[in-house]
This record gives structure tokens, C-alpha cells and sequence, in this order.
């Protein structure tokens, strides 16, 4: 049989011993967990550190690296179909998160919305929420293996519907695809869930196992009520760590 092709690339052994720099005989199972850097990145990324170095100060006060980033951020936001403007750096999705977290004027008895399936750095933030502002959290339980949409929705609607008027549900986050185990869960439908429940609460996608991996359509999801995206470059999508 002929090997499987995506795009004239072969997958399987030549495809790992060309792009990759694996160990010999070591099986990476984890790719979303930090990556694999294909060579040709790789190389492309020590080009920039010989820029940075041929004139640091160049590269860090007058705007070297940002020029690099301002021919980046359109083509990324064509690859989500966002608007180029809304488009910002960050470390990682983790630090995303918890700017917009720690970002709003939470109240006493405010509510955020999780599920079960949210990364741990959701729920460790939520409890420094609560200490620090006296929040509630809201945890949705949804179970695996989903055999629909709707074993998702439902059980946020429960939680949805469980909450007092006037609604004090300043934000709702959700998993684009979850990490464990991995899903890929009906945002756009969430969202508008949400906001038909509670007009003013803020939504927030965990995207962070969906760059490279399913197509993100920002326009779209804010059409569906979702106020805040955050993903990884490093997973799925190959780019370089740090």
C-alpha cells in the first residue's frame, strides 16, 4: 500500500527523520505538552538570535523584534480569521488566562463558570479568586466519552439555569479543545448559551490545544458571544518554546 500523504508530506519515519530531531527510538506521545519544533523552524528561529545579537540594543529598544512581530500578527490573524489589531503576544496560553482573570473588577458573590474538563490553571486561579475577592465557582460536570454536543451542553445549562437572578455571572471560560481528556467541545453554541442566560457575562475560550490542530474562526466566535481567545504556538501549531 502507498504511504498516506498530507499535502506532499509523507507521515510516518520520513517525516520524523527529516523535520523532527528525535532521539533515536523515543515515541513522542505528548505532543501537546510542549511540542516538537520542526528543524526548518529551528533554524529560522536561530536567524532571528543572530539578529539579536548582531545589535542587541537595536533588537530590544529600537523596535527590532517588533518589526519581526508586526509581519507576524496580520498573517496569524488571517490563519483565525481575526482582525489584526486584536491580535497580542503572550508568553503562553496560561498567561493569557490569567490576564484576563486577574484583569477583571471581580465583586463579592460574582460567579465564573468552568467545567470539569478545564486545564488546572483555571481552577488553581479560581481558588486565589475566591480567597482574594469572596467569587463563587461554578463547575459544570461533563463526562467522557461525549457521544454528542449536547453531553456538553447540558450539563452547562444545569449550571445555567441554577443561577439566581439578577445574574452575577461576570465570566464563563471553556476549553476550545480540552486537555484530558482531549475533546473538541461546542464553543460557539456554549457562548451563545451563555449569553442568552446572561447577556453581560464575558467569555473566554482556553484555545490552547486548538491552534494547528481545528480551524478557529475568531470572527465567527464573536458572533457567538465569545469576548476573549487564548492559544499556543509551541503545541500543535510547531512554533519554537520560549
Amino acid at each position: 500500500a502507498s504511504e498516506p500523504q498530507s499535502e506532499g508530506i509523507p507521515f510516518g519515519k520520513p517525516t520524523r527523520e527529516r523535520y523532527f530531531q528525535f532521539q533515536p527510538g523515543f515515541l513522542n506521545f505528548n505532543h501537546g505538552g510542549f511540542g516538537a519544533t520542526p528543524r526548518l523552524v529551528r533554524q529560522a528561529q536561530s536567524g532571528f538570535v543572530d539578529q539579536q545579537e548582531a545589535q542587541p540594543t537595536a533588537w530590544f529598544a529600537s523596535g527590532g523584534y517588533q518589526k519581526i512581530l508586526s509581519e507576524v500578527r496580520p498573517r496569524l490573524a488571517e490563519m483565525m480569521n481575526a482582525n489584526s489589531s486584536d491580535v497580542v503576544f503572550l508568553d503562553d496560553a496560561s498567561s493569557g488566562l490569567n490576564a484576563v482573570l486577574r484583569s477583571l473588577p471581580w465583586q463579592p458573590q460574582d460567579v465564573m463558570l468552568l467545567t470539569s474538563a478545564a486545564y488546572a490553571v483555571l481552577p488553581n486561579t479560581g481558588k486565589w479568586l475566591q480567597k482574594r475577592y469572596g467569587i463563587q465557582i461554578v463547575q459544570a460536570e461533563v463526562h467522557f466519552p461525549a457521544k454528542s454536543a449536547e453531553a456538553i451542553l447540558e450539563p452547562v445549562e444545569r449550571a445555567l439555569l441554577k443561577l439566581p437572578q439578577p445574574c452575577k455571572l461576570r465570566l464563563a471560560v471553556f476549553d476550545h479543545v480540552s486537555s484530558y481528556p482531549p475533546a473538541i467541545l461546542p464553543v460557539a453554541r456554549l457562548a451563545r448559551m451563555v449569553k442568552a442566560r446572561c447577556a453581560e457575562t464575558l467569555v473566554l475560550l482556553d484555545g490552547a490545544h486548538a491552534l494547528g490542530q481545528v480551524p478557529i474562526d475568531m470572527k465567527q466566535l464573536a458572533e457567538a458571544g465569545v469576548d476573549a481567545y487564548v492559544t499556543d504556538g509551541h503545541k500543535w501549531l510547531m512554533a519554537p518554546k520560549g
